[in-house]
């Protein structure tokens, strides 16, 4: 936000006195005209009646005079921004999310003016930086604190509970916490201290929200770590007593429960299942559904209902989606939604379009909305692509093919290889994994 308003102020250095007055009808000399205590305070409208996030706000009349302090002007109750005056014409900057609502002026200890035609706001996306940062040579480190002091090495998955704390997976490296009302980020579990855990790549949440299970890509015989479990009640530590474990296997990339019977379904890469945990006090899983090949590099996510879960394959660059039995409690065998098989995985395709049509590169974690759209990080397109419930492929931010890093617009915003994503219906924002800028991003109205 303070970005945009020194723009705006830099804008009115420049224009105000000149351009803005003639295009936007503020009248008379630059000087403009002081307020008289003599004579009354005339406002006749204001102009545009909507705009998007931060727009421009005019207020046109007489005898404002040019002292901004005296000048006290509302949106929806939310006070503006005010740029400048000449006397007959007020600038001022909407204030952000304000909603659609009354616009109120007052001048100085006059009577405040209150316009009968309401302001309608019209929410805008843009895409900011939670934290995380690089130093002067473009390094990071693993650095807890404050959100201004934190670091990350690769931010990779992510998960949020029923506090607002952030949950994330450093690829292979670790599981941190970011506490966004209390200001920190802590470390909860390093991966290769000698407890079997060393290559986690995905996590989610039980559907009580006291377990968080991470799924370890562990290599080897069958008796690997494949689904580590850290606990509420224990702060999430992954010290060696603290954590358990509710399933074994090899190649472990994914692991999901369904969110109201807390049926556990994860995935070994080397032969392409999806497995099932029948008895989680015993660890017993059987082997369940598969699209048929192997070296599947899957990631899953069950859409809020439970109806059905899409499971995203990253190296072959498709999304396909399985429907839930809630009797048998089981799944049906992955039809493709969207994406173009390939069996090429660093060679980079993108296009938006409808099922087959569309193309993907190393798509990763996605998240829904409430409409029951699915947002998916496109790693190596560097931009998020929006998936609707019938398999229509948009590009949602970012720009394809160009990675850097830039806030802003959503189309004018650039990530690098982001890989999760994890979306907040409460206030309408996505947290973003910005995998090779070391940083947590967000998409969120303004």
């Amino acid at each position: 936000m303070g970005n945009k308003i020194m723009e705006k102020l830099k804008s009115f250095s420049f224009l105000f006195l000149g351009c803005l007055l003639c295009i936007y009808g503020c009248k008379d000399d630059a000087k403009g005209e002081e307020f008289d205590p003599s004579k009354p305070v005339v406002i006749d409208r204001f102009y545009p009646e909507s705009s998007k996030g931060q727009g421009e706000l005019f207020i046109y009349g007489e005898n404002f005079g040019t002292d901004i302090s005296k000048i006290n002007v509302t949106v929806s109750g939310k006070k503006a921004i005010v740029i400048g005056s000449n006397g007959h014409c007020i600038y001022c900057v909407v204030p952000i999310r304000a909603g659609d609502g009354k616009v109120s002026v007052r001048i100085g200890n006059t009577e405040e003016h209150v316009f009968d035609k309401e302001f309608k706001y019209e929410y805008q996306l843009r895409v900011g930086t939670l934290c995380g940062f690089t130093d002067k040579d473009g390094k990071t480190a693993r650095v807890d604190g404050t959100l201004k002091e934190a670091q990350f090495e690769a931010p990779y998955w992510l998960e949020i509970d029923d506090n607002g704390d952030l949950f994330l997976l450093e690829n292979n490296r670790s599981v941190r916490r970011i506490s966004i009302d209390g200001d920190k980020v802590s470390t909860l579990l390093v991966g290769g201290q000698g407890q079997g855990i060393s290559s986690m790549h995905s996590m989610c949440f039980s559907p009580t929200k006291d377990t968080l299970l991470v799924a370890n890509q562990v290599q080897g015989d069958d008796n690997g770590k494949a689904v580590v479990m850290l606990f509420k009640d224990k702060g999430y530590s992954g010290a060696v007593g603290s954590y358990g474990v509710l399933a074994k296997g090899k190649g472990c990339d994914a692991v999901a429960m369904h969110p109201q019977d807390g049926t556990c379904f994860f995935t070994q890469r080397a032969d392409g299942y999806v497995y099932k945990l029948d008895d989680p006090v015993t660890g017993k899983k059987s082997q369940h559904v598969t699209d048929g090949n192997s070296d599947m590099y899957y990631a899953m996510q069950f859409h809020p209902s439970g109806d059905f879960v899409y499971l995203t394959a990253e190296n072959k660059h498709v999304v396909f989606k399985s429907t839930y039995n809630r009797e048998t409690r089981s799944l049906s065998k992955p039809l493709l939604l969207c994406g173009a098989r390939r069996n090429d995985e660093y060679n980079v395709q993108w296009s938006d379009g409808v099922g087959e049509a569309a193309k993907f590169s190393q798509p990763r974690q996605g998240t829904f909305d409430e409409e029951g759209n699915f947002y998916v990080c496109d790693r190596y397109n560097h931009c998020i692509r929006k998936i609707s419930p019938e398999g229509k492929v948009e590009t949602f931010a970012g720009r394809p093919n160009e990675k850097g890093y830039a806030d802003g617009e959503l189309t004018k915003a650039q990530f690098n290889q982001p890989s999760g994503i994890v979306y907040v219906k409460e206030t309408k924002t996505f947290y973003i994994a910005d995998e090779n800028n070391y940083r947590i991003r967000t998409i969120t109205a303004e």
